[in-house]
């Protein structure tokens, strides 16, 4: 069994410090987390709390609160899938082979005991892009996630010296120039 102390919520003066600019990156170029330390367990608590659901599922279902800006791994969401089961927040059901996890009524006592946090989430969430109709933006949304990959493998790329970089840079510049030009 793990320590049922660690899902916690944290402090007025933690959340604010973990909410400055600054503690988000240490470069101006490293695109900020969506959530606090500590932040996902509760959202997922929700999540579950609305419909019972499997790990992809709320993979996906954190995906599209977030317009497609945020998707937790799955290497993040097992982890905290399989805590909320240990500390009796939620139980497992397999359901044609896939675990399903539901709410049980420790985690309801949870949700209501950190309703004001979890309402904060929710609307961070999504205010993190300016898509309101995912429907209406799938076209979009797929071709920002494809260029989201090429740019980052490409600037990954070993063999990337900084001219290359600077190359790409003003490309994605040029192009969020062009889209801000149209009327």
């Amino acid at each position: 069994m793990k320590n049922k102390q660690w899902p916690r919520q944290a402090t007025d003066d933690e959340q604010h410090h973990h909410r400055t600019d600054d503690s988000y990156s240490h470069s101006r170029h490293r695109r900020k987390r969506p959530l606090a330390r500590g932040e996902l367990q509760y959202l997922v608590l929700s999540l579950i709390a609305d419909t019972p659901r499997h790990g992809y599922d709320l993979i996906g279902a954190i995906e599209n609160c977030t317009n497609g800006t945020y998707k937790p791994s799955a290497g993040t969401m097992y982890p905290i899938l399989d805590l909320l089961q240990d500390i009796g927040w939620a139980k497992v059901k397999l359901t044609k082979s896939k675990r399903v996890f539901h709410i049980t009524k420790e985690g309801e006592a949870c949700l209501k005991s950190n309703e004001q946090l979890i309402s904060k989430i929710t609307t961070r969430l999504k205010q993190l892009d300016v898509m309101v109709d995912v429907g209406a933006h799938q076209d979009a949304r797929l071709a920002m996630n494809q260029l989201r990959h090429l740019v980052k493998t490409s600037l990954k790329d070993t063999h990337a010296d900084d001219e290359k970089k600077e190359k790409i840079i003003k490309i994605i510049h040029s192009a969020r120039d062009q889209i801000a030009a149209i009327k």
